[in-house]
């Protein structure tokens, strides 16, 4: 069995530049309690953040029930994943967050013709059963019009999921099938 931790430096070599300007420097800086100090500094800072940094402000907060973090990074045969996970096993994530999506419409009318749910409730159903699949199913079958949604998600899932790959498990829910790599 392959460990799913990994060794990273934390010492990285600043440019003589202001801090503002040095954007390698910046980019390498992870850990929630490193990214607010910067935030802190550097008020225009949350504007140079990654999206990974900006979920990483997100998602590392510790848990009110438990006091661990358990959304994160964790690591299955070299890819990289965020999972939810608690100590205790009992938790569930309590940090959505609403985010307007556009989603195929006659996919969307199809799920609730079969699940008889609202879409919000499907997508996020769909989205605890599947991952995105690279490159929407959805789309490669074909198109129709869109629509916007108000979907919650997870910190994870509001920062590194498209438009399109949401779209790709719903799709994956309602065949019932997941993704082929």
């Amino acid at each position: 069995m392959k460990s799913n931790v990994s060794v990273k430096s934390n010492v990285y070599i600043r440019q003589a530049a202001d801090l503002s300007q040095d954007q390698s420097f910046l980019r390498q800086i992870r850990g929630r309690d490193a990214l607010v100090k910067i935030v802190k500094r550097l008020p225009s800072a949350r504007g140079l953040l990654t999206p990974r940094q900006a979920a990483e402000l997100a998602w590392e907060r510790r848990c009110d029930i438990c006091g661990a973090i358990p959304e994160g990074p964790v690591s299955y045969d070299g890819v990289e994943q965020i999972v939810f996970r608690c100590p205790r096993g009992q938790c569930k994530t309590q940090a959505y967050r609403s985010r307007v999506v556009f989603l195929d419409l006659n996919l969307v009318a199809e799920a609730t013709v079969k699940t008889r749910m609202t879409p919000p409730e499907i997508v996020r159903k769909a989205l605890d059963l599947f991952r995105p699949c690279p490159g929407s199913l959805a789309r490669k079958n074909g198109r129709s019009a869109t629509r916007r949604f108000v979907l919650k998600l997870t910190p994870y899932e509001f920062y590194f999921f498209s438009d399109e790959e949401i779209e790709s498990v719903l799709f994956s829910f309602i065949r019932e099938e997941p993704c082929q790599k």
